[in-house]
């Protein structure tokens, strides 16, 4: 499976209506969230090579680590900010995944899911010009 299907899968999927909208727009929420997350995994792994700098915590907060491993004396400032940039966006993501999640009181609004999808979108776009 390519990373972008999930990120088009979460547009097929608010393209569809459903009698269970609540429940529709979490799962939206949370493959957003993961489409940005395997861009992340990825490209810090694959392309980039930057190490885990934190072990003892689970997966997500090794692969965020990595975005404070790259490697300092060849990476310059601009790249450094722009990592510290998409940490931040991608942690924000994974607070609203865990909100709608574990928050079933909250109403999801159709402008979260639009900004969600968006930030996913622009994630998925920085981290391939890092």
């Amino acid at each position: 499976m390519a990373t972008t299907d999930t990120l088009n899968y979460c547009y097929e999927l608010l393209g569809n209506s459903t009698k269970y909208d609540e429940c529709h727009k979490r799962n939206i929420i949370g493959r957003a969230y993961y489409h940005a997350f395997y861009e992340v995994r990825h490209h810090l792994e694959q392309r980039l090579l930057w190490p885990v700098t934190k072990t003892k915590c689970g997966a997500h907060e090794k692969v965020y680590s990595r975005l404070s491993g790259y490697p300092a004396g060849s990476t310059s400032e601009m790249i450094q900010k722009r990592a510290a940039e998409i940490k931040n966006r991608i942690q924000k993501l994974k607070r609203f995944r865990t909100t709608a999640d574990y928050h079933l009181h909250l109403t999801i609004s159709n402008k979260l899911i639009n900004y969600i999808l968006h930030e996913s979108s622009q994630i998925s776009e920085e981290i391939s010009k890092l």
